[in-house]
């Protein structure tokens, strides 16, 4: 009878575990997809920035240098994307 209710409890947990890694797996999907998102965002956003405002590109490399000074100093100069 013990040996029956361990092997219930192990077939439980693995099956358990399975569908806690799909979910992650589905979790790490979505974040991806959204990641992308934003990275067309950005990219869109610097593009329109560069061709629309005069010394755009210029003025986008000053900001984000002065950005990257703020929030993450660790990270040194901003390359010239």
């Amino acid at each position: 009878m013990k040996e029956i209710e361990i092997d219930e409890k192990l077939r439980l947990l693995e099956k358990e575990l399975l569908c806690t890694g799909d979910e992650i797996a589905k979790i790490k999907l979505d974040l991806k997809a959204e990641i992308d998102e934003l990275k067309i965002a950005v990219e869109t956003i610097k593009r329109l920035i560069k061709k629309t405002l005069p010394g755009g590109e210029e003025e986008y490399r000053k900001v984000k240098g002065s950005v990257i000074r703020e929030i993450n100093p660790e990270m040194g100069l901003p390359s010239a994307d």
